[in-house]
C-alpha cells in the first residue's frame, strides 16, 4: 500500500539529478543526487544513488540536441518511488503543484538548471536542478562539471499541470 504517494501515478522520471539549494542555504548544505519524478499531483524528488550507463542516459538526455527528454524508467513504478520517499523521507523534497510559484531555466557558470520556486511553511524556496557530466567521488560524491541543455520540455510539462 502507497503512504506518500495517495492516487497520484508517474508522467515522467529523469535519473541521475542533482539538487542544489539556491542562496546561503545552498552554500553551507551540499547537493545530492537522485531521481526527479513528476506526478499528477507533485514535483518530487527521491536522493538516490542510480548507476545508469551512458547508453541508457540517452533515453533521458538528447546530447545533439541538447535537450532533456520526458520519459519513464523502465520497471520503476509508484510503488517503487513511494518506497524510495519512504527509506529516504529527510533527503526527499515532495513540491506540490499548488506550491509552485515559478520554474524556468538558468544559465549558470556555461551550464544550464531547472530552477523551481516555491512556498514552504510560507517561505520562498529555490532548489536548481541538474545533469552531472563528470563527478568525483572522493572526499565526498559531488558532481564537478554539469551538461549545458535545455530544459523546456520539462518546464512546459510541469506548467502543464499547475
Amino acid at each position: 500500500m502507497r503512504v506518500n504517494l495517495d492516487d497520484e501515478y508517474i508522467i515522467a522520471i529523469l535519473p541521475k539529478v542533482w539538487l542544489s539549494e539556491t542562496g546561503l542555504a545552498g552554500l553551507l548544505k551540499r547537493s545530492k543526487e537522485g531521481i526527479l519524478a513528476l506526478t499528477n499531483k507533485r514535483l518530487v524528488f527521491v536522493a538516490r544513488h542510480m548507476v545508469v550507463t551512458r547508453d541508457e542516459m540517452s533515453r533521458y538526455i538528447d546530447l545533439e540536441e541538447r535537450i532533456v527528454r520526458v520519459s519513464n524508467m523502465k520497471g520503476y513504478s509508484e510503488k517503487d518511488l513511494d518506497e524510495d520517499i519512504s527509506n529516504n523521507g529527510k533527503d526527499s523534497v515532495l513540491i506540490p503543484f499548488m506550491s509552485i510559484i515559478d520554474v524556468r531555466e538558468v544559465k549558470v557558470r556555461r551550464s544550464r538548471f531547472l530552477r523551481v520556486k516555491f512556498m514552504y511553511d510560507d517561505k520562498s524556496k529555490t532548489y536548481d536542478y541538474g545533469i552531472a557530466e563528470s563527478i568525483t567521488n572522493y572526499p565526498i560524491r559531488q558532481p564537478l562539471l554539469f551538461y549545458d541543455i535545455s530544459w523546456e520540455p520539462w518546464i512546459r510539462l510541469i506548467n502543464a499541470y499547475r
